[in-house]
């Protein structure tokens, strides 16, 4: 669960994919003076919630990592007997070269049904790289999301058919090839079939009546040459990689591999 404040509104994110989103009333300036996880305040006799039983691999507010805080403090509660054995699964991989790729493993490809929807986290200084592709030859058709001039530019071909979208221009110079954590996420709108694109705090809309599919080759952070796509590879990190909603282990759910390490440096 995510949950983000732009001024007046709010909102709401579930396993990467956006809920719903509020405007409160007016301009609400909030104080916090505790926080808690897990379990609940009490006001005199009351409990506002009951505590929490189940796992947590990771909280962060405002930036604040609260469970590692909480370690440090010794203010952890000791995981049960049932838990100790939960391990997130890796989410971070670096490309260290660009000529670097990971290819999904066929058996991972073809589990990954229904309407198409990409999001992941990525840091960079390449202002120029492929980040995601998929291309099925029997189609002649390719789904491809890219940084273009340190700006994220996503194209879906089939035959002579093209869609386009790309992410606004930043104000103030500012650029994605900043070596600072930015987020992504493409998904079609069910209601309005509008296809959306989501990078960081921007919204870019396509109304293009295509319906992108994703290929039966799956590449990530660059291409093998059997692709034949004549673009740099990504030479930084990147994380929390999720296709269809299935967060994907680079390392493990991927055949062929170049120039890819589990982690960020």
């Amino acid at each position: 669960m995510r949950l983000k404040r732009r001024g007046e509104k709010v909102l709401l994110y579930l396993d990467g994919k956006w809920q719903q989103n509020n405007y409160l009333p007016a301009l609400v300036v909030l104080k916090i003076d505790e926080i808690s996880s897990g379990v609940g305040f009490q006001k005199e006799n009351d409990t506002l919630k009951e505590p929490f039983r189940g796992a947590v691999s990771r909280m962060v507010f405002n930036g604040i990592d609260l469970l590692e805080r909480a370690r440090k403090e010794g203010k952890m509660v000791k995981e049960g007997k049932g838990l100790r054995n939960i391990k997130p699964k890796p989410a971070s991989v670096s490309f260290v070269n660009t000529t670097g790729y990971a290819v999904l493993s066929q058996r991972m490809t073809s589990s990954l049904t229904g309407p198409l929807r990409v999001s992941f986290k990525f840091q960079t200084l390449i202002g120029n790289a492929l980040l995601f592709a998929s291309y099925s030859a029997d189609r002649n058709a390719s789904f491809v999301i890219e940084l273009v001039n340190a700006r994220i530019r996503l194209s879906y071909k089939v035959l002579d058919k093209e869609m386009l979208i790309e992410s606004p221009l930043l104000r103030n110079r500012q650029h994605l090839s900043d070596m600072r954590w930015h987020t992504l996420l493409f998904y079609q709108e069910e209601r309005s079939g509008l296809q959306m694109l989501l990078v960081d705090n921007t919204t870019a809309v396509s109304d293009n009546e295509m319906q992108p599919e994703l290929g039966n080759v799956v590449s990530i952070g660059g291409a093998p040459p059997s692709m034949s796509m004549a673009r740099s590879g990504f030479r930084g990190c990147l994380a929390t990689l999720r296709i269809n909603d299935r967060l994907i282990d680079v390392i493990d759910d991927c055949d062929a591999k170049k120039d890819v390490v589990r982690g960020c440096s």
